[in-house]
């Protein structure tokens, strides 16, 4: 066997090997990692003295008792990883900070020995290498595989970041989860854990409105550090400054002693939420924290930090995505706060305005990070945390100095100098090197308790100056102005009598940089694809729309459901962007529309024609993969992945070509590879709906059985096993079938069952936040772009105690437990002569589609027509272009 840390000069597919630390949350793991066969191979024990004791005893375990008391979690001693090469996106550099045990190594110091991975599923290892040399082979063994490779603060990526944050293509959470990975920051240490501001300031109001995102009040100030958002603290902290001893401990002057984020300030956050649970009791020498001194509640942590100067903790990214931190879901023993009226702690007070629901809270938080106030001022905050107001006058003015060992550079220096005077080689093993010894343990143990300053990213303000991008107001999405702006009805020359019409519709993208709407719509009873196009020119009138038909496969049930198609898009290859790159949007390239239903049990692929006068299908792939009929399709947001369901109860997971969509044996194209990537079990009867969410690795599948399925992309492991029903089901009784399934972009879940006719909206947890019954069949839904809203379509909408028998589109708040209706949506009347009573003559709608940007969404109508809704006020160009003068041009 080769020894460790050599690979012998050998080039990829011969065994390599070095010995490594795999960092992680719940402690440090030593041992050997091999590269061979196209993997990685990582075995290794815990060796961290900062995390769990591996020799605990009975008074130890007590505690664990006295804290949960239903079942221990068993504490993990080994460490066992396969890592395939082809499932790692990026390799990047990070820097990792020594333990008091490796200061035994004389010829250790702080260098960047250590590598995180990232996979495709989105899980990321570190690793911490015993040398410079083996990082160095590791590192290039990777890059030799084309695995993109990202150094510390890589000006290329921060660019490249910069550019899509201000082109709007990168939200402000993506921006600054960017900015903490390529300075290193990392969810594997909790000594670099990534930071995030706090950004309100009001916490005591009764409610949120539209209005409230746009009042500066609503706010903090992000030019300075929370601990100094007072006029009256910044005083205190510059006259602490000025008064600082420099004499006292030889340190320099300082404005806080701990920092943004560190070890225990992660642990403070997510205490309810197990490993950290028990991490948080192991630094407590084996209990909790005493209650009083837990995190109890977001608005007494706030006004803390206008009482208390030395407090300038920031937020960690949990909070603006995982409600589970804010709730007791574990039943911990938090224990009781002290006073003469003690209260038990649970779940963490909220804001009033949340409305006692942690989802509500972490909904409304997201958006006010999100939200256009904060993209104006976020540069300030940038400055403070990664860019040149970390240090200097700038530093001082901003109240913004910390101890001068939580810099990289000085931590670097400090470390050096102690070891050199240790290692003074002059023999004498004396009080002064036990001295220095000491003073080097207390330094490492500092900043790994009480945090460090993050790599600084931005040299000059220039860097992070406001942009006039950001003076570019985004017409936010408004679900009060929300209202139909145009029908649109296909001229058919066709004779088919048949009133269930279009069954499929689909919003599509021409390009990066154009707003205006394409869509293709499936006309299955006469076998038509239709593809609707809109441009200008130079802000003219525009080009005729054009629609072509192609006939679809013959096997098509007479009424097929809008779960048989799917559209899918992907960029050229020249111009795909990285699996990882931030904000990437899609490029005009080509598109193509599934379908199944076919009795041959395939799958077919038609490639929709480029040019817009084409009026033809352009290839035609089949796959094959299923023993019965595919009964539903869905493709991923990327483009990158399709998951079919069929009637033989299995899912099956399809990935696209990667090299781009080429020419296979002169008959076309390969659109997808022609053998299935996985096939998914775990349903007793068909599969009736599917829905994908790559970029958090989730499928759900919905059957006839009742049940939902959730499960990993990448790895098709089974999640949760959703179970809908408006009363517990009985052992023994009939679960309703799930008609369909959609899925938001943060993971929350719709189901909708016709027996009995139900709505039930699970968090990605599975929890249920909400469920209603309704009084009509709905036929699709969908989310809005960043799942604030769910709108579903249907017939016959019930007011009150009057029935209306009309084609509605209702919108609802997925956060709301009665799932209470918000706005209606109706088909406009009386468009024109020919369109005059329309309205009343709908039957109903077959599909939904919104765009990525919510504006605008398309319907289609059982009767035939594409109904296109969205904001007046924010759609000048649309309204301009699908006027009058937009001719619809049929095609036999």
């Amino acid at each position: 066997a080769m020894r460790p840390g050599s690979c012998g000069g050998q080039v990829w597919g011969s065994e390599c090997s070095w010995w490594v630390r795999l960092v992680t949350v719940a402690g440090l793991f030593a041992g050997r990692l091999d590269a061979a066969d196209g993997r990685l191979h990582f075995s290794g024990e815990i060796i961290d003295e900062r995390g769990f004791d591996t020799t605990m005893g009975p008074a130890r375990m007590d505690s664990f008792w006295d804290v949960r008391p239903s079942t221990v979690v068993p504490l993990t001693e080994q460490q066992h990883v396969v890592i395939p090469i082809a499932t790692i996106v990026e390799l990047h550099e990070r820097r990792f900070v020594p333990t008091p045990a490796d200061l035994e190594h004389k010829e250790w110091n702080i260098q960047t020995e250590a590598g995180e991975v990232f996979l495709k599923g989105g899980r990321a290892y570190f690793f911490h290498f015993d040398s410079k040399q083996d990082w160095e082979q590791f590192r290039e063994l990777l890059r030799a595989q084309h695995v993109v490779y990202v150094a510390r603060g890589d000006e290329a990526q921060l660019r490249q970041a910069q550019l899509a944050w201000r082109d709007r293509r990168m939200s402000n959470f993506e921006y600054i989860m960017r900015l903490n990975t390529l300075a290193g920051r990392t969810y594997n240490d909790l000594a670099q854990y990534p930071i995030f501001p706090w950004v309100l300031r009001d916490y005591t109001s009764e409610n949120v409105t539209s209005k409230s995102f746009e009042d500066p009040n609503f706010y903090r100030d992000l030019e300075y550090p929370v601990g100094a958002q007072d006029p009256a603290n910044r005083r205190r902290l510059h006259n602490r400054y000025a008064d600082f001893d420099e004499g006292m401990n030889d340190e320099p002057p300082f404005h806080f002693g701990q920092h943004y984020s560190s070890r225990p300030i992660v642990l403070y956050y997510l205490v309810r939420l197990p490993p950290f649970t028990y991490l948080a009791m192991d630094m407590q020498g084996g209990r909790l924290d005493i209650a009083d001194r837990l995190f109890r509640s977001i608005p007494e942590t706030w006004a803390s930090f206008q009482k208390v100067t030395g407090d300038v903790r920031e937020l960690i990214p949990e909070m603006f995505y995982l409600p589970s931190c804010l709730l007791n879901i574990n039943h911990f023993n938090l224990g009781k706060t002290q006073g003469p009226m003690p209260m038990e702690v649970q779940d963490v007070e909220l804001p009033r305005w949340a409305k006692g629901s942690a989802h509500r809270f972490i909904q409304i938080h997201r958006q006010a990070l999100d939200s256009d106030h904060v993209r104006w001022n976020l540069h300030k905050w940038v400055e403070l945390v990664f860019g040149p107001r970390q240090r200097g006058q700038a530093a001082i003015d901003s109240c913004n100095v910390f101890r001068s060992i939580s810099y990289e550079s000085e931590l670097a220096e400090r470390v050096l100098q102690l070891k050199r005077l240790e290692g003074r080689g002059d023999g004498r093993e004396n009080q002064d090197a036990r001295e220095i010894r000491m003073q080097l343990v207390s330094v490492v143990k500092s900043v790994r308790e009480f945090g460090q300053t993050p790599m600084q990213l931005f040299k000059t303000r220039e860097d992070q100056k406001e942009a006039k991008f950001l003076k570019r107001r985004r017409c936010n999405f408004n679900l009060k102005d929300l209202s139909p702006i145009r029908v649109l009805q296909p001229e058919l020359r066709s004779n088919h009598n048949n009133s269930e019409s279009l069954s499929y519709v689909s919003l599509i993208t021409r390009s990066a940089d154009d707003s205006l709407p394409e869509f293709v719509a499936v006309d299955a009873p006469r076998g038509c694809i239709h593809r609707v196009c809109f441009s200008t020119d130079k802000g003219v009138l525009p080009v005729p729309s054009t629609i072509w038909t192609a006939p679809l496969a013959p096997a098509c049930p007479p009424i097929p459901s809008s779960r048989f198609f799917a559209v899918l898009e992907q960029a050229p290859p020249a111009r795909q962007a990285g699996p990882r790159e931030a904000g990437g949007s899609k490029a005009a390239g080509l598109k193509a529309i599934l379908s199944g239903g076919n009795y041959d049990h395939s799958l077919v692929v038609n490639v929709l024609p480029r040019a817009s006068g084409q009026l033809r299908v352009e290839h035609t792939q089949r796959v094959f993969g299923h023993r019965s009929m595919v009964t539903c399709v869905a493709v991923d947001e990327t483009g990158s992945w399709v998951v079919t369901g069929s009637a033989d109860t299995t899912c099956v997971l399809w990935r696209v070509s990667r090299g781009g969509w080429l020419p296979w044996a002169g008959r076309g194209v390969r659109v997808l590879e022609p053998t299935p990537h996985k096939v998914l079990h775990g349903h007793d009867l068909q599969v009736t709906t599917v829905a994908i969410r790559s970029s958090i690795d989730m499928i759900v599948s919905g059957s006839g059985d009742g049940t939902a399925i959730t499960r990993s992309l990448h790895s098709g492991a089974i999640i949760r096993v959703l179970t809908p029903g408006l009363v517990p089901a009985r052992r023994g009784s009939v679960l309703p079938e799930v008609e369909w399934v959609c899925v938001s972009v943060t993971g929350a879940v719709c189901l909708y069952t016709a027996k009995p006719r139900a709505l039930y909206v699970y968090c990605i947890n599975g929890m249920l936040l909400g469920c209603c019954e309704v009084s009509c069949d709905l036929s699709d839904g969908a989310f809005s772009s960043g799942g604030d809203y769910l709108f579903v379509g249907g017939e016959n909408q019930k007011i009150g105690e009057k029935e209306k028998n009309q084609t509605f589109i209702a919108a609802r708040n997925p956060l709301d437990k009665r799932l209470a209706v918000e706005k209606w949506l109706s088909p406009p009347r009386g468009e024109s002569r020919n369109q005059r009573g329309a309205a009343s003559q709908e039957k109903r709608v077959t599909s939904l589609s919104l765009s990525d940007d919510d504006r605008p969404f398309a319907a289609a109508m059982s009767s035939g027509k594409v109904v296109l809704y969205g904001d007046p006020n924010c759609m000048t160009n649309i309204l301009r272009t699908v006027g009058a003068q937009a001719y619809l041009f049929g095609a036999d």
